[in-house]
């Protein structure tokens, strides 16, 4: 049965490879543009990066790790792929975090994210009217459930205390895709999964 259903989803993913290259409106800038994933454990762990990730992600300093090789601390968005819940943790704490419907799009795979991105946020307003979930901070962590949605890509935006705001991109799978099961795909030719071949 397993094998059946990985064939149906290797051919169903092949046939729409096509929409690797979606136009999404706002271009690279757009609150719901996907343009690859880091699949992360649950413990928050980089296992594969998939496409060219727009994140922005939170970068700070643990003076009490400065020196070593864990001094950089980030924001930690996992599992990716979720399946029920996803854990958010930042060194700062939350003011609020969206979540917001992802369009995948492979038209942007050449574009220097951390370069064109690094002065760019979108508003509260803007979070807000787009958003399918939406939580209010407290402190640095957070569960969010997410078993409600349909399988797909979204994007979880987050407002940290002082102010600014930081995304990733995830992939809710209830269909349970393992993390070597979605490397496998992409390294077996798609650039992405696309959520309308779903």
């Amino acid at each position: 049965m397993k094998k059946s259903l990985l064939l149906l989803l290797l051919v169903t993913f092949l046939a729409c490879s096509k929409d690797d290259n979606t136009e999404v409106s706002g271009g690279f800038k757009s609150v719901h543009l996907v343009t690859g994933l880091r699949l992360t454990t649950e413990a928050g762990e980089i296992q594969y990066t998939l496409g060219n990730p727009n994140n922005k992600q939170y970068v700070g300093i643990d003076e009490e790790l400065a020196g070593t090789i864990q001094d950089r601390v980030h924001s930690i968005v996992c599992p990716n792929p979720v399946i029920d819940v996803i854990n958010i943790s930042c060194l700062v704490g939350f003011k609020k975090i969206w979540l917001v419907k992802g369009i995948i799009s492979g038209n942007y795979s050449s574009v220097d994210f951390d370069d064109v991105l690094k002065d760019h946020t979108y508003s509260e307003a803007e979070l807000d009217n787009q958003c399918l979930k939406k939580h209010d901070g407290d402190g640095g962590s957070l569960c969010c459930n997410v078993s409600d949605l349909k399988s797909g890509y979204y994007r979880v935006f987050f407002q940290t205390e002082d102010d600014e705001i930081y995304w990733e991109n995830i992939y809710v799978d209830s269909d349970y895709h393992s993390l070597n099961e979605f490397y496998e795909y992409y390294k077996n030719g798609w650039k992405e999964l696309s959520v309308a071949c779903l």
